[in-house]
């Protein structure tokens, strides 16, 4: 009867059992819990990144039929993209930029060495411009790949070198009209006039950078490898050379000393010390060298001495040999150079790659737009570290040196963002962003204010940078992150009346200190805020991925573009 009770059974309360009421009630619990919990996460993650306007728009008077308003944005960085997310839907938004992607650059050091991949850290411009034109109803975005040559101010249009193949002569110029027109182009990797680095050394600014040092990266790893593996069948007389060749392709240079520089060394580190180890062997991983050099005191200036000593505890321990009061005097070719010691003395470096992080410099179209705007003249002077803009980002003018017409059009209708403008603000991504929210607001805002009442002067207050801190990543996971004490809220009168607190003493008189974060909580943070920056669900789900599979199976150490498996064509 057993038997036939069991082959009858058809999934009833004789062969399951429903959870208990305690069981069910817990499990309820927990799903409320939980979804209480994502939306606390999701709504402090708007908050922070001051962004519930781009979730809920602002009721504004609607525009009269047809009346709409071009704005071109030179660039695709953060400021670039946060200036779209702002604009209205009646903006006739034109992107223009030779880089058709946005690339989250805190993660360059990641994609060098493989920990993410490199499409992971971009956001293509059409899929971001798709998701604007669907969110709002009737808005125009466009993306033109191309780059902008010049700047004509009294007709209110901009020169576009269309660049449809880069290695072809079918370049072409074409004109594109403004009403507004926001230069956020961005800098340039800056070289200080050091000979031979813009021809031998590896930048770190750009996807294709992150690509040329990993490539060039593993060929020194193979190439080692294989010259370890000949010296160790060769005879006592050349086996030393083999070995000495291996070690100056496993002596690895990273010069400047910020944030750039450092995660890179950190992603280094923790390259050699697991992947590298696994893959390649002891012997080759311990002759592996990174010399993070600094020709300043110390490295990571930005941040508060305490920090930047623990950088360089951190970094030692795990092999980095950080080298301040240091300084490249000049690159001969792509595998050595002239250092400066700390003792004044200069030395021929060997050694697998250079890669230059030292700084920002301006670009060649930043001067130009200066140039027309008056606060330029070629030979004349120091060239300007970008294009000066007011307390409302908008440029300035030398109307000595422009037609009316002209210094008008520039005063009315031109703006500069990011770290092409000189706004008394650090060349941040920080900043670039807030800069991008602010201007994209004022711009809606001013728009839909002069629809409604054509007679009225738009007004806004001018720019202010809130600093939410500094963070670096050192390897290992670990990292270190300074965040703003801030004031103690002096000006809340409820919290001075209930602690009793002196209403004479002045604001500055109450600024907390900054906070401090290191190690494995400030590594769990830095991933956390920038995770939280990322534009798309497809971003976030695929560096999610990378960073798991990182930490389960390792980096991939297959180089791709070895040399023999580049096709040659004509």
């Amino acid at each position: 009867k057993a038997t036939v009770s069991v082959l009858n059974c058809r999934g009833g309360r004789c062969c399951r059992k429903r959870p208990s009421v305690m069981t069910r009630r817990v499990l309820r619990r927990l799903l409320g819990a939980s979804a209480a919990a994502g939306g606390a996460a999701w709504g402090l993650t708007i908050t922070v990144n001051d962004e519930w306007d781009h979730y809920f728009p602002p009721a504004a008077p609607e525009a009269p039929p047809g009346v709409r308003e071009r704005v071109v944005v030179l660039g695709t960085g953060w400021g670039a993209l946060e200036v779209v997310r702002k604009l209205s839907p009646e903006h006739d938004v034109v992107m223009v930029s030779p880089r058709p992607h946005f690339t989250y650059t805190p993660l360059l050091a990641g994609a060098s060495v493989g920990t993410v991949s490199r499409q992971t850290i971009v956001e293509p411009v059409r899929d971001f411009l798709k998701r604007e034109n669907t969110k709002k109803k009737g808005a125009r975005h466009s993306y033109v790949q191309g780059t902008c040559e010049d700047l004509n101010l009294e007709k209110k249009t901009v020169t576009v070198r269309r660049i449809t193949d880069a290695s072809a002569d079918d370049k072409q110029d074409f004109e594109i009209d403004f009403d507004k027109l926001v230069v956020a182009v961005g800098a340039q990797t800056a070289t200080f006039g050091i000979p031979g680095v813009s021809q031998h050394a590896l930048f770190l600014k750009e996807v294709s950078d992150a690509a040329a040092v990993r490539r060039r990266l593993l060929n020194c790893l193979e190439k080692a490898s294989s010259l370890l593996s000949e010296s160790a069948v060769r005879g006592p007389a050349e086996a030393p050379k083999l070995v000495a060749k291996a070690e100056q392709l496993l002596n690895f240079m990273v010069v400047g000393g910020g944030p750039t520089g450092v995660e890179l060394s950190g992603e280094l580190a923790d390259f050699i010390r697991t992947d590298v180890r696994r893959n390649f062997g002891d012997a080759l991983a311990d002759k592996v060298k990174i010399n993070l050099v600094e020709a300043m005191p110390r490295i990571l200036g930005p941040f508060d001495p305490a920090l930047g000593e623990y950088a360089v505890q951190h970094l030692t321990g795990t092999g980095v040999s950080v080298q301040t009061n240091t300084a490249v005097k000049r690159v001969l070719s792509s595998t050595s150079a002239v250092i400066q010691g700390q003792d004044g003395t200069e030395a021929e470096v060997d050694f697998g790659f250079l890669v230059w992080a030292a700084g920002i410099a301006t670009r060649p179209f930043s001067l130009k737009v200066a140039e027309k705007l008056g606060q330029y003249t070629p030979g004349e002077g120091r060239p300007p570290r970008g294009i000066a803009v007011d307390g409302h980002l908008r440029v300035k003018v030398n109307g000595e040196k422009l037609t009316p017409a002209a210094a008008e059009n520039a005063r009315s209708s031109v703006y500069a963002i990011g770290d092409c403008a000189v706004s008394g603000h650090a060349p941040t991504a920080q900043v670039a962003a807030q800069e991008g929210k602010y201007l994209g607001r004022v711009l809606r805002d001013g728009f839909h204010t002069t629809c409604a009442h054509p007679d009225a002067a738009p007004a806004a207050a001018p720019f202010a940078y809130n600093h939410n801190g500094s963070m670096a990543f050192l390897g290992n996971r670990s990292a270190i992150a300074q965040i703003p004490g801030g004031h103690r809220p002096a000006m809340n009168y409820m919290w001075r009346t209930l602690h009793g607190a002196d209403r004479g003493v002045p604001e500055a008189d109450t600024k907390a200190p900054d906070q401090h974060l290191t190690g494995a909580p400030a590594f769990v943070f830095w991933r956390s805020v920038y995770f939280s920056k990322l534009l798309s669900s497809t971003n976030r789900l695929s560096i999610a991925s990378d960073w798991i599979s990182a930490e389960l199976f390792g980096r991939n150490v297959v180089n791709t573009n070895a040399p023999h498996m580049e096709r040659k064509l004509d």
